[in-house]
């Protein structure tokens, strides 16, 4: 990998608390440092990376430009700082709040399928419009994002296509 290449961020595109950050983390990275791999797709190898599927799962992982792995809170503290949040992990950086934020984030990546449910997605009352679909910039890679909507108005019609 080259310096200049991106900061590969593997994330687990199924944890609603995952998807939450990634959606904010992309809207922050403006300039294109991160690629977002979805540890998730049916494509994704984690041999690739000389790492499990399993490890990838107990805490979140990126591959820095120069090739190392990156666990923990040192993730947080590349990604932040490459979209100019550098300041937000100061505590994560000094010797003595650093073996508490550690502790803490083991054990949010630990419980955070239980913790997820504490904070439901939108509701969607009057049913909900959502679309989805590939907005990769490069042909044949995948980048799907999903867009939902709430209408002021129950949504009384269903309709399902599938373009392929």
């Amino acid at each position: 990998m080259k310096p200049s290449e991106p900061l590969i961020l593997l994330y687990d595109g199924h944890c609603p608390i995952c998807q939450r950050e990634i959606a904010w983390l992309r809207q922050r990275d403006t300039k294109q440092q991160i690629r977002f791999q979805n540890i998730q797709d049916e494509n994704f190898d984690p041999a690739q990376y000389g790492v499990s599927k399993a490890a990838l799962m107990a805490v979140i992982h990126a591959i820095n430009s120069e090739g190392k792995l990156l666990k923990g809170l040192d993730v947080f503290i590349a990604v932040y700082t490459l979209v100019g949040l550098r300041w937000l992990t100061a505590p994560m950086r000094w010797r003595l709040t650093r073996p508490c934020l550690v502790v803490l984030y083991d054990w949010f990546a630990r419980h955070r399928s239980t913790l997820a449910a504490l904070f439901p997605a939108q509701s969607c009352h009057n049913h909900c419009a959502i679309f989805a679909g590939n907005i990769s910039r490069k042909e044949g890679e995948t980048d799907i994002k999903t867009y939902t909507i709430v209408p002021p108005d129950p949504i009384t019609v269903q309709c399902y296509r599938d373009w392929e």
